[in-house]
């Protein structure tokens, strides 16, 4: 699903899905992803569970901290056909930490997305 300009735009004025507020001052963005990487991980994957759900074509995380005394943010925007980052990216992540409840979380909400039963 190939975004338009305007369906970025009008989606980066919608209301975040969920709003992600860390209040620490991080020395630098190395610092704070590392501490943090766990936290976004799982509001990614909460993210996907409502996109199974919702109407929208796209959902939002908005993640607010400090970094070096700086107020920092970003917006994650993903629609359906990045589920792919849920296999690829997040759930190496929880295996390396044997999580074994949260992989299996990701892969019911991949093959229920999907459609395509995957097996790791």
């Amino acid at each position: 699903m190939e975004k338009s300009p305007k369906d970025v735009l009008v989606t980066t004025k919608d209301k975040p899905f969920i709003k992600l507020d860390i209040d620490e001052d991080y020395q630098d963005f190395n610092d704070f992803y590392q501490t943090n990487r766990e936290t976004i991980y799982k509001n990614i994957i909460n993210l996907f569970m409502g996109l199974k759900t919702s109407k929208k074509k796209y959902l939002k995380l908005v993640v607010h901290s400090k970094i070096d005394g700086e107020t920092w943010g970003t917006e994650f925007i993903f629609d359906k056909s990045q589920i792919g980052i849920l296999v690829n990216d997040i759930l190496p992540f929880f295996e390396k930490r044997e999580e074994y409840e949260v992989c299996g979380e990701i892969m019911k909400i991949y093959n229920s997305i999907t459609g395509v039963i995957k097996v790791r």
